[in-house]
């Protein structure tokens, strides 16, 4: 009952416009000062999602899950729009170390690509991540992990729909059907380990965009695709259509 009560505000509060605070919402490297999420398109289909932090050289960087058994930390280079959670300037500062201690500690450690989203899967304090055999991210639950991590998670996952839809499992056919053809024994093994889950939820990279600019966190589904919609939106008239 409590789930579905929690579901019900989150969708009057979008219903009733309580929904981001797109002041907050850049395209300009430089008005992010300690941290925020960035999101890039990748296809005329497909966005990215990663986390965007200044290192102690004052560098924007982008810490991202890019792909199966990869950890990318490097300097930001667009075109990305920057989503700047309204977080106290020490959880922001914390944040963006947690960022580099992830990387330096994870990088070899070959994290897994999964459909399924675990909400209990977080870094300790080490920045290490420890695994049971089914966990693993996506760009999007990778990001959601860092926020959870720190003490600040970004989404309320019980309010996400229990399964995914029509498209998004299209998406995740296609994956599968992509890392099968590549020939590569890592992707084909992991395809046929993750294909079970193909119907799990799925918490978007332009959702977890949308619920960084919520004014208070944790953001619910409906007020997280409410945001995402917009900053799509924005990063198409700002960057010009994707051509398909």
């Amino acid at each position: 009952m409590q789930r579905w009560w929690v579901i019900a505000c989150d969708w009057l509060l979008c219903r009733l416009r309580f929904t981001g605070d797109f002041t907050r919402c850049t395209f300009d490297p430089s008005d992010v000062r300690l941290m925020g999420i960035a999101l890039q398109r990748t296809t005329p289909c497909t966005t990215h999602a990663g986390v965007v932090y200044r290192d102690t050289a004052g560098v924007l960087r982008v810490l991202h899950f890019a792909y199966h058994e990869m950890l990318r930390d490097e300097p930001c280079r667009g075109p990305f729009i920057f989503a700047i959670p309204a977080l106290q300037d020490e959880d922001q500062e914390y944040l963006a170390e947690f960022c580099s201690r992830v990387y330096r500690v994870n990088q070899r450690g070959k994290l897994p690509y999964s459909f399924s989203f675990d909400p209990n899967l977080t870094f300790d304090r080490t920045g290490l991540v420890v695994l049971n055999q089914n966990s693993g991210f996506t760009c999007s639950t990778f990001v959601v992990a860092l926020f959870r991590s720190t003490g600040n998670p970004l989404v309320d996952s019980s309010t996400w729909p229990r399964s995914a839809d029509a498209v998004d499992i299209a998406a995740r056919k296609y994956l599968l059907d992509a890392w099968r053809a590549s020939g590569r024994p890592n992707l084909v093994t992991r395809a046929s380990e993750i294909e079970p889950s193909i119907q799990t939820m799925r918490i978007s990279p332009e959702q977890v965009a949308g619920a960084g600019l919520q004014r208070r966190l944790p953001t619910g589904y409906f007020r997280a695709t409410f945001n995402g919609a917009e900053v799509l939106r924005r990063f198409a008239t700002f960057f010009g259509q994707a051509s398909p």
